[in-house]
């Protein structure tokens, strides 16, 4: 049935028609009459434009409700007012609006990328405009992301300040020392202490200082071992005040070899059992 041919809605200004032959209102002042036992004018139904940009002056993200982006409506809703949005610091470079960031030099992150690849600075092109823009890094064919960069490169910059391939993220070249002087392995920049530092110190509930003095131990108390790095210490605790990891780092006692440890853990750390095997040693 064509919908045109129908009578319209008899509530006054409504244009839409009936639901149904026999009946006189639309769909929706029936259900308005059937629940609320009146008819109730319609709100206008107005599309909303995917292309709307944030209110605020400086931000250019796509708004999603209220007429802010996402960010600035969870700002919105902590009580911050649109115009203390405004009136917050923006970037150094003329015309740019963006916020800057903390470490750099009064540059948004976009900016300060561009700064150090030694590029010319250059406007911030508007996001809903990015489809397959490639990353402002050379070399990379990656989609942007946001700030001119894709995501891997964006993570990087944020968390390293600096930029360099993708594909070279992980080479030794771009590593730095451990943060504890006496560990001898490299990490990723941006990271203060190396993998296995991080892993223990955790596992065993031991703070940087404590660890770092277990890793000053020269020789193994038992063997009298001469340790030659990081991963021959092996962290001793007593397995009656903790018999799982992660432990409370109370009962830590010290650095064994590989061996004296594995020797301990047969014994069940038994002091008796111990003195058995030197009599029986001793013939």
């Amino acid at each position: 049935m064509n919908l045109n041919s129908l009578p319209k809605c008899s509530v006054q200004e409504c244009p839409d028609p009936i639901e149904r032959v026999k009946q006189t209102m639309c769909r929706t002042h029936r259900h308005h009459m059937e629940n609320f036992g009146e008819t109730r004018v319609k709100k206008p139904y107005t599309k909303r434009n995917p292309r709307d940009i944030c209110k605020v002056s400086w931000c250019e993200a796509k708004a999603v409700n209220l007429g802010l982006c996402r960010s600035h409506y969870n700002e919105r809703k902590t009580g911050l007012s649109v115009a203390a949005m405004e009136a917050r610091a923006v970037c150094n470079f003329g015309g740019c609006n963006r916020r800057p960031r903390i470490d750099g030099g009064g540059f948004c992150v976009f900016h300060d990328a561009q700064t150090t690849l030694g590029l010319s600075l250059t406007p911030l092109p508007l996001r809903v405009f990015w489809g397959g823009t490639p990353c402002m890094f050379p070399e990379c064919s990656n989609p942007v992301k946001t700030a001119g960069m894709c995501q891997g490169h964006l993570s990087l910059f944020r968390r390293t300040n600096e930029l360099f391939p993708l594909g070279m993220r992980y080479k030794r070249e771009h590593f730095i020392p451990c943060g504890l002087p006496a560990c001898e392995n490299t990490t990723q920049p941006g990271r203060e202490l190396c993998g296995p530092c991080t892993y223990r110190s955790s596992r065993y509930g031991l703070t940087a200082e404590r660890y770092e003095t277990l890793l000053a131990t020269p020789r193994c108390p038992g063997c009298h071992y001469e340790f030659k790095n990081t991963s021959e210490r092996h962290i001793d605790h007593d397995h009656s005040c903790c018999k799982e990891t992660p432990t409370c780092g109370e009962c830590t006692r010290g650095v064994l070899c590989s061996g004296c440890n594995v020797a301990l853990g047969r014994v069940e750390d038994s002091v008796m059992t111990l003195s058995r095997l030197i009599r029986y040693l001793g013939g």
